[in-house]
């Protein structure tokens, strides 16, 4: 390699590792749930899956007050009930970018600028390709023994609209746990059932056993059947409704610790919702800003440039990757966002987009680098996240 060569080369490389930082911060600015877990990501995992352990809280178990025996009685070893193991698998990509010797060649004579920016932009595209296949992904709904990470939709089941109720088929799962062997329909309202894919309390109840474990249980709910239980039989839309089932999620997602099986509180803070949906929910609160000033949204959110409005505890945000029902009908998801965790194999100072380039090879066979991504999406437990499903008029 001549000295002007390896100029050049050095000089990409130099460019590259710049660029590093950049790819970084970009990442967590697609999507809000990524930009609040940006500050929380697990880096340093090992080997090719994470496993995690639910707590089982049996029923009947309380302690007593005082001991008849007194202090010098014998205790004997009793294991409340055993914790049941879950797992979710690290996902991995893989692209490719940089320039051939031919595009070098030619851009020789016109100065190492040209070389530069030939590179520079295939970086930039291959990293455009990371973010459409990482962001995305936050709703996929694929089973945990997939290469492809489980989101949204895998966590509450994949739900669909059908007949104004929410529909979860049988035997879907989460992280290697089923969340509902017989699946369900909604059956509506009535004095002993709520149709809505709902256990909020410490045990089991013959009339809602819509999902398999009380404390591995999202909600899941269709708006009509949302706004009837919110207290309201004449909202049957989203347009109409919105403010009415957000308020009654906000209310019904809310865990103590107990129920919850996670160790801490249930809070949902955010909402997930497309264009259409989060145009209605901002026609419903313009006539309450105006009047009575209700806050816009979450700060921290509005000053990464992300649009929100605040309902309740709940920060409303348009995503327009949120996937729609079977039926063409519009999804909204709402969760505890402090539930929700970035893992990866990474270091943290490689980030969780690595980045590697080899500059001794540019005039062989053409500048070669790759962005390289091994991680999961994955939640302390469904119990934190919500769909509501026909949210579309």
């Amino acid at each position: 390699m001549s000295a002007i060569d390896a100029a050049t080369s050095r000089g990409l490389s130099q460019r590259i590792t710049a660029a590093t930082k950049v790819i970084q911060q970009g990442f967590f600015n697609e999507r809000a749930l990524l930009k609040i877990a940006e500050k929380k990501i697990k880096y340093g995992g090992s080997h090719t899956e994470v496993e995690w352990y639910v707590r089982n809280v049996p029923t009947g178990q309380t302690a007593t007050h005082g001991n008849p025996d007194g202090e010098l009685s014998v205790l004997t070893f009793e294991e409340q009930k055993p914790a049941n193991r879950v797992h979710l698998p690290y996902c991995y990509l893989l692209k490719t970018y940089g320039v051939s010797d031919r595009t070098l060649e030619a851009n020789k004579n016109a100065g190492a600028n040209k070389i530069y920016d030939a590179v520079a932009e295939n970086l930039e595209l291959a990293r455009l390709f990371m973010y459409d296949a990482i962001a995305p992904a936050i709703y996929n709904a694929t089973s945990s023994d997939t290469e492809q990470p489980v989101g949204l939709l895998g966590v509450c089941g994949s739900p669909i609209h059908t007949s104004t109720h929410a529909v979860v088929a049988a035997g879907v799962s989460y992280a290697n746990k089923t969340l509902t062997t017989n699946g369900f329909t909604g059956s509506g309202i009535t004095s002993t059932t709520t149709g809505l894919g709902i256990q909020r309390t410490a045990e089991l109840q013959a009339a809602e056993t819509s999902w398999d474990d009380n404390q591995w249980a999202p909600v899941v709910a269709s708006i009509e059947d949302a706004c009837i239980s919110a207290g309201d039989a004449t909202q049957t839309k989203w347009s109409t409704g919105a403010l009415y089932a957000l308020a009654w999620l906000a209310d019904q997602m809310s865990l103590t610790r107990t129920v919850s099986g996670t160790g801490t509180q249930i809070k949902p803070d955010l909402a997930l919702m497309a264009g259409g949906p989060f145009a209605a929910l901002k026609t419903l609160l313009i006539k309450s800003q105006m009047t009575y000033n209700i806050p816009l949204g979450r700060k921290d959110l509005t000053l990464a440039g992300f649009s929100n409005i605040l309902v309740d505890t709940i920060a409303c945000v348009r995503d327009t990757d949120v996937p729609n029902s079977a039926d063409g009908t519009e999804r909204v998801f709402v969760c505890d966002s402090s539930q929700f965790n970035i893992e990866t194999t990474h270091s943290k100072s490689e980030g969780l987009i690595k980045n590697d380039f080899d500059p001794n090879i540019a005039i062989i066979n053409g500048a070669v680098g790759t962005l390289k991504a091994n991680y999961m999406f994955r939640w302390n437990s469904p119990t934190a996240v919500a769909c509501l499903v026909g949210c579309d008029d």
